[in-house]
């Protein structure tokens, strides 16, 4: 029982944390930090989201009042990647 209680611990030393989350006031609008992955960069900052569109993204993004804030540490995100033709 012993050695599977020490692999446990060491494997759970490697697990990516869960995101942080702030649960904000105004619905469909959210503000991820973190980094992302884009067609044309790598970006470290924010991503506003409201509703179904990408408001903006970038190190100089304002954080609209009542926005739901996620951050997101040790991963990275690929904002449109499943919609984006539109």
């Amino acid at each position: 029982m012993r050695p599977i209680l020490v692999l446990a611990l060491v494997f759970s030393r490697f697990a990516i944390p869960a995101p942080k989350v702030i649960r904000g006031t105004t619905p469909d609008t959210y503000v991820l930090t973190g980094t992302f992955v884009t067609p044309d960069k790598i970006v470290k900052g924010k991503l506003v989201v409201q509703g179904d569109t990408i408001q903006c993204i970038g190190s100089k993004c304002a954080t609209p009042p009542g926005a739901t804030r996620i951050e997101l540490k040790h991963s990275y995100a690929f904002p449109g990647f499943i919609d984006a033709h539109q």
